[in-house]
């Protein structure tokens, strides 16, 4: 196998495609039909009593506040010198691309936030974030991973973004992709996640199912 990149080309036996937000539109087929590209926004509100919000003393928590899936968000106490408190959802319905992304937050984008999640819950957080951005996550119908053999390119191994879970499960995955390569089979460990065995996508989206995944500790 001869893989063809700006810096030359690179001969090997096996590959690995794990390019996160590119995933869908590099590898197509099967994948695309199963990946997602969504807009998601984080925000960061300054407390007027910082010692509230301190780390040991507000716990990170995830706080469903009615009956559906818009009724939730999570945050995160400061950390590492911040000085302001982490507040977002996982509502997951903008559909786009790493290139047409919008990444810029609007003043409106994090009002909205405040309005709707933060304002009568979370003492004391002003209205006007110390800082926001929007991130991309990669997701499957049902916040599944999907993890395979590519069916039309031999010896490829294509690991998909994880529905946002990819990073607390990196250790174990890589584990599992590695012993797949010096198996040349897909291990056990990563049979749930073939291909075959995740659905593509319906109308109507995720549905807040990324939401749910998180509430079970996916």
């Amino acid at each position: 196998m001869i893989v063809k990149t700006a810096r030359g080309a690179h001969r090997a036996s096996h590959a690995v495609v794990c390019v996160g937000n590119w995933l869908a539109a590099l590898v197509g087929g099967a994948f695309a039909q199963r990946l997602k590209v969504q807009r998601l926004t984080l925000h960061w509100f300054r407390p007027t009593r910082p010692a509230d919000y301190a780390t040991g003393h507000f716990p990170i928590f995830l706080w469903l506040h009615g009956p559906g899936p818009e009724d939730a968000f999570y945050g995160i106490p400061m950390a590492d010198g911040m000085a302001s408190v982490k507040v977002a959802t996982q509502q997951l319905t903008t559909s786009t691309t790493p290139e047409t992304m919008d990444r810029a937050v609007s003043p409106q984008e994090s009002l909205a936030m405040h309005a709707e999640h933060v304002q009568g819950r979370l003492r004391g957080l002003g209205t006007e974030p110390a800082h926001a951005v929007a991130c991309a996550y990669t997701v499957a119908p049902q916040s599944r991973f999907i993890i395979d053999w590519h069916p039309a390119v031999n010896n490829t191994l294509v690991v998909s973004a994880c529905s946002g879970h990819g990073f607390k499960h990196a250790p174990a995955l890589g584990e599992q992709v590695a012993l797949s390569l010096l198996q040349r089979r897909l291990s056990d460990g990563l049979a749930p996640f073939r291909l075959e065995r995740q659905p593509a996508f319906r109308a109507g989206g995720l549905q807040s199912l990324k939401l749910r995944s998180m509430a079970r500790g996916a």
